[in-house]
């Protein structure tokens, strides 16, 4: 390691943070850029990666991102758009339902449908909740207002700002697996 810079924060100063990762990527003639800073800052990243090869910084050949084009970066981040990409490449996907409301939710899940069906669901916050994301109950609760309720506490409230998907919850074995795909060949794969 070189040297260390300090960068405002790519959320709440995405054009400073922007400006300073593309001076850096400058002055110090910067070959690849591994964007790292959070997944909350994903799209951030993404855009000043598309910056950076617009305006041919770096090295001598550029500097290359280890980050998409913000169009495949968001399919890939977005729970609802990735969703929408598998059934574009006709993958099997779970059942869902995205809800700004409480009302919409509750009476997808309390429908005759949903309820026939006995199928359970999670809810998913769309933008990257952290105050949720320990929630595991699954929908519907034993009555339409004890889903209600329950719906009408979480940390961050449903609404059109603050979408969510109801997505079907499957029992069985779980797996997390993470891979890094470089001009078409897997570089790193962990599950």
């Amino acid at each position: 390691m070189d040297k260390y810079f300090t960068l405002p924060d790519p959320l709440t100063q995405p054009s400073r943070y922007s400006s300073a990762i593309k001076r850096i990527v400058s002055t110090e003639r910067v070959d690849m850029w591994v964007p790292c800073s959070s997944v909350h800052a994903t799209m951030v990243d993404s855009d000043v990666a598309s910056e950076i090869r617009e305006e041919h910084l770096g090295g001598l050949e550029g500097c290359k991102s280890f980050i998409p084009e913000p169009l495949v970066a968001g399919a890939l981040h977005w729970k609802d758009q990735f969703e929408e990409l598998c059934k574009e490449l006709q993958f099997i996907v779970p059942e869902s339902k995205a809800v700004t409301c409480v009302s919409d939710a509750v009476d997808f899940l309390h429908s005759p449908e949903t309820l026939s069906s006995g199928h359970q669901f999670l809810l998913k916050s769309l933008s990257l909740d952290d105050l949720g994301r320990d929630d595991f109950t699954l929908f519907p609760l034993s009555t339409r207002e004890a889903t209600r309720s329950h719906l009408s506490h979480i940390p961050t409230p449903i609404s059109e700002h603050h979408p969510f998907l109801l997505q079907r919850f499957l029992s069985g074995a779980e797996y997390c697996t993470h891979v890094a795909v470089r001009d078409g060949k897997i570089v790193a794969f962990v599950a």
